[in-house]
């Protein structure tokens, strides 16, 4: 997925602050504290692929499953330390991604295609920490500003949308278009497709959505990016 090596270290490097399994939590040894105990992790069953992993927790997206009634697959999160603040829970959706972790916070994707929808989880919990109402792009993926805060992008019929016009080798507005959003951005991504262009691709302006888990708080913000759309 697209800006998924970025989007892994970012999360890492925001994700708990990892105090290994030997040591003790608190501010000295000498200090009454909480010990700390290495935890057994389940053996990985075919088809796992460990998503994230840091000195406390690993996280593990489930193979694909097909079934009567549809597909599925799960995302696992496996505690490593008894004395950190993370719980062992299952995740189950058609079909789930692993989109990140910022602060105690896992992001999941699920949907069969680009568009899809984002969940937040809390890791201490397990439980959802708020909806998040909006489309998700997941080809844009998430941006990271600090652990509390992130950033994804939305989509809407309305939005500025263009389409190429293969007999007349042009693209033709669909929506409108403000004469801002005709940017440099948007030329370089007709650039870009410029060897795989065909009859009606689309491309839209998406909105940038930002996410506040302190304040539970999902705002549009009044900028965009455009994004090819299926």
């Amino acid at each position: 997925m697209q800006y998924r090596s970025l989007i892994l270290g970012i999360a890492l490097a925001l994700s708990l602050l990892s105090i290994g399994c030997t040591g003790q939590t608190g501010q000295s040894a000498s200090t009454d504290s909480t010990q700390i105990a290495s935890l057994p992790l389940p053996e990985l069953e075919e088809g796992d692929e460990v998503a994230f992993e840091n000195d406390e927790v690993r996280i593990v997206k489930g193979k694909t499953i097909e079934t009567e009634g549809g597909v599925y697959n799960t995302i696992k999160v496996q505690p490593k330390c008894s004395g950190a603040d993370i719980k062992a829970f299952e995740l189950e959706g058609t079909i789930l991604d692993f989109e990140g972790v910022v602060g105690h916070t896992l992001l999941t994707y699920e949907g069969t295609g680009a568009t899809g929808t984002l969940s937040l989880h809390d890791l201490a919990t397990g439980k959802a920490v708020m909806p998040i109402d909006l489309p998700f792009d997941s080809g844009l993926g998430v941006e990271v500003a600090d652990a509390h805060t992130f950033y994804f992008y939305t989509h809407d019929e309305a939005f500025p949308t263009i389409t190429w016009d293969k007999a007349r080798g042009v693209w033709v507005d669909q929506t409108k278009v403000p004469d801002a959003l005709r940017n440099d951005q948007l030329k370089e991504l007709q650039a870009k497709l410029q060897q795989d262009l065909f009859d009606g691709l689309p491309l839209m302006a998406l909105r940038k959505v930002e996410v506040n888990l302190q304040e539970h708080k999902v705002t549009p913000l009044d900028e965009y990016r455009w994004g090819v759309i299926e």
